[in-house]
């Protein structure tokens, strides 16, 4: 049986995350990440309803997680 785990991205810095299958996989590499990350979603929700109110574009969205799945072997699945 091969055992599959979890490599996600930090949310905001882009550093790999490992999770080992038990509990909530993580988002963030610190708490330093995680809460910069908040305040930057918090500013892009004020700057997406101002430019919602003055009929211009949304802002783009910062931040993004993309999750890779690996074998314990070390190569992808």
């Amino acid at each position: 049986m091969t055992t599959l785990y979890r490599l996600a991205i930090c949310a905001h810095c882009g550093a790999d995350l490992e999770h080992k299958g038990t509990g909530r996989p993580r988002r963030f590499c610190s708490t330093r990440c995680r809460v910069a990350h908040l305040r930057a979603m918090r500013r892009w929700a004020h700057q997406a309803v101002d430019a919602i109110m003055a009929g211009e574009p949304e802002p783009t969205l910062p931040g993004c997680n993309e999750t890779r799945v690996i074998r314990a072997g070390g190569g992808e699945a």
